[in-house]
């Protein structure tokens, strides 16, 4: 179940925290992707059992952003995500170039370095099933550079 925010509204100086959770707001994915993990158990298990728990946890871990509940804190000086496994990560609105917007949440991109060929970090931010409005909440945040 997804964790309820704070508020409906937000200001810029108000904390606002929501949960995301791939995994619930794609549950058919989710079904074929447990499907194939299970089917390479199965399919290892004969050869050598003590394999089955890496063929299992180890993409399930590496891909834990979709397994697992993410929640996420905009503050008035940034964006912080927590998440089971992974490090928690805390981005601040002036160092966000651009947000782009997708179908299950919003990706803030943060260059590394100036330079044209470089590659940028990218944070993915999703949507709270029970009220999605991450877009309004960055939009408070953030504003664009010119």
């Amino acid at each position: 179940m997804t964790e309820v925010s704070t508020s409906l509204t937000t200001s810029q100086d108000e904390i606002t925290r929501w949960s995301g959770w791939p995994l619930r707001q794609r549950p058919a994915v989710g079904l074929l992707i447990l499907g194939a993990l299970l089917l390479a158990a199965y399919g290892t298990w004969e050869a050598s059992p003590w394999i089955t728990p890496l063929a299992v946890g180890v993409p399930v871990l590496v891909n834990g952003r979709f397994f697992f509940p993410t929640r996420f804190e905009a503050t008035a000086q940034g964006l912080a995500a927590t998440h089971p496994t992974f490090a928690p990560r805390r981005i601040r609105w002036d160092e966000v170039d651009r947000i782009v917007l997708d179908r299950p949440g919003v990706w803030l991109v943060v260059p590394t370095k100036t330079h044209r060929f470089s590659k940028a970090r990218i944070m993915p931010v999703y949507e709270d099933m029970a009220t999605p409005r991450v877009a309004s909440i960055l939009a408070n945040h953030w504003e664009p550079q010119a």
